[in-house]
């Protein structure tokens, strides 16, 4: 079975490291062995081969369990190359990777604008524009405690035991995933919106756009920008955003033309 086949594989890829690391002189790490509580995920390397999926009924076959529905949120487009199921403290989910996705590229805007990420918002357009932080780690801090207190005072050995550490890993996975796939997300936004330009951004949170005045008392706070020589007052990630579009034009027009 191709899937059978796949554990293989990741164990030759975790020594193939550990001997890459030891022949660079690294310190290696040696591959740890994994235990049946944290083994979570199969995967199925080629669509078709123990594995199928079935889009006109939203179901898919996986060779020695049968056809299994699926809650598919949004349609699945291109080919399906790879089926993946992966254990979510008692959940499963299941990973379709896709080939041919088809593109569809926006209509250029020829419109240019600065973007400043931080840590009250993650990123602040010079158009005043603010993408907030999601703050994954605050929300999920009281529900991670519970889990971790839950665990602590099941009794080692038991089958609750075993219960409450899948549920606190499928708690930690989960913010892990909302974190990356946030993050993935806003690039993607940004590169299907934007050609983008990287600047040096010393100085664009305490430079002052109005007189050129700079100095890191005029970032009086976290959200505020107020120029001490001429009083200048702005949204603190705003002005820093401008600040960069500035940057970023003077970089270009300073280009020869190819």
């Amino acid at each position: 079975m191709s899937s059978q086949q796949a554990t293989p594989r990741r164990l030759n890829r975790a020594f193939a490291a550990f001997f890459q690391r030891v022949k660079a002189g690294e310190t290696p790490g040696y591959p740890r062995f994994k235990a049946a509580h944290r083994f979570d995920s199969v995967e199925w390397p080629k669509e078709g081969d123990g594995c199928r999926w079935r889009p006109d009924t939203r179901r898919v076959y996986l060779q020695g369990i049968g056809h299994v529905k699926a809650t598919v949120p949004r349609q699945v487009e291109g080919r399906v190359k790879t089926i993946q199921v992966r254990r979510q403290g008692r959940r499963w989910m299941l990973i379709l990777s896709c080939d041919n996705v088809p593109i569809r590229p926006l209509e250029p805007t020829r419109a240019a604008v600065g973007i400043d990420l931080g840590i009250a918002s993650f990123a602040t357009t010079s158009d005043g524009q603010h993408v907030p932080s999601p703050r994954y780690g605050r929300a999920a801090a009281a529900r991670l405690r519970w889990a971790q207190q839950v665990l602590a005072r099941k009794q080692r050995g038991s089958n609750n035991r075993g219960k409450a550490r899948a549920t606190l890993a499928a708690r930690h996975r989960k913010i892990a995933n909302q974190r990356r796939d946030f993050h993935h997300h806003a690039a993607r936004v940004l590169v299907a919106h934007y050609d983008l330009l990287v600047v040096d951004a010393r100085h664009t949170s305490d430079r002052c756009e109005a007189c050129g005045h700079t100095a890191a008392e005029n970032r009086s706070s976290q959200t505020v920008f107020s120029c001490r020589a001429c009083g200048h007052t702005l949204n603190a990630d705003e002005h820093a955003a401008r600040n960069i579009l500035r940057a970023g034009l003077a970089r270009l027009a300073a280009t020869p033309a190819a």
